[in-house]
């Protein structure tokens, strides 16, 4: 079945989801997260802009990490968490795309999320980090449609533009979902009808 906004939602507030990736340290394999940088800015960011429904979306390994990183340890975690359950909404469930579909931006250093957002239609601001390995060839092609950020200022700069409806790349982004057919989010159907029309054909011949 396709996802569709919940109209019950509160419908005179954007929805933020800030979903930051665990591998943040220079020691890691991915180098591809930047809570380092941008984690406890972003939070003061959501705390001072409250006429937005902020929902903390968790990496299940983030959590991990941050309890175990000697810069942050357990102390600084149950704070952070603690202080995003009192401003908005902590979402850890395996199925997200629920929070997509209801959401109207994404914030996000993480890869797969690129792709697995961009049927909402709506902008992704990509939080980059310089010690990145780099997005395979595809990836690139899906980051087309984001918009591009390394340090915290310009992230505020292009936060402001996004909810002023200053979107240049959404023609982009309508092109991509059109390239890589995803128009919605129903893909398990999409297998079965093609594993249908193989079989038909198989019997067919």
């Amino acid at each position: 079945k396709t996802l569709k906004k919940d109209k019950n939602l509160e419908s005179n507030k954007k929805t933020i989801i800030y979903a930051p990736h665990f591998a943040y340290a220079k020691d890691s394999i991915l180098k591809i997260g930047t809570f380092n940088k941008t984690g406890e800015a972003i939070l003061e960011f959501a705390k001072q802009h409250q006429e937005f429904n902020w929902v903390f979306s968790l990496h299940p390994r983030l959590l991990y990490t941050l309890t175990n990183d000697k810069n942050y340890g357990e102390s600084f975690t149950n704070e952070y968490f603690s202080a995003w359950k009192k401003i908005g909404t902590i979402s850890s469930q395996g199925d997200y795309f629920k929070t997509f579909i209801n959401s109207d931006l994404l914030i996000t250093d993480a890869s797969s999320f690129l792709l697995e957002y961009l049927p909402t239609k709506n902008p992704i601001i990509r939080l980059e980090n310089n010690y990145s390995i780099g997005l395979s060839p595809f990836g690139k092609k899906v980051i087309c449609g984001a918009y591009r950020i390394n340090d915290f200022e310009n992230f505020k700069i292009q936060f402001s533009k996004l909810l002023n409806n200053e979107d240049k790349l959404k023609n982009k982004r309508l092109r991509l979902i059109n390239d890589l057919n995803l128009e919605d989010y129903n893909s398990s159907q999409k297998i079965i009808t093609i594993l249908e029309s193989k079989i038909r054909g198989e019997h067919d011949a």
